[in-house]
């Protein structure tokens, strides 16, 4: 195999390594965002719980109030 071809094969493997190392990193910093998600989904479904109950408290002492 002439050198020339040889270094550009070289050269191609080497991009080709980059490039895979980048994929690998972009791939983890979406797994870290996707687990930020649930943590702030999760976080936003007891907001939504809190809220809940208080509407409830709410609405008993409103009753209670009535009457």
């Amino acid at each position: 195999m002439p050198r020339a071809r040889q270094s550009i094969l070289c050269s191609q493997q080497s991009i080709l390594r980059s490039q895979q190392r980048i994929l690998c990193s972009q791939q983890s910093i979406l797994r870290s965002q996707q687990s930020i998600l649930r943590s702030q989904q999760s976080i936003l479904y007891s907001q939504q719980s809190i809220l809940r109950s208080r509407q409830s408290i709410l609405c008993s002492q409103q009753s209670i109030l009535r009457s």
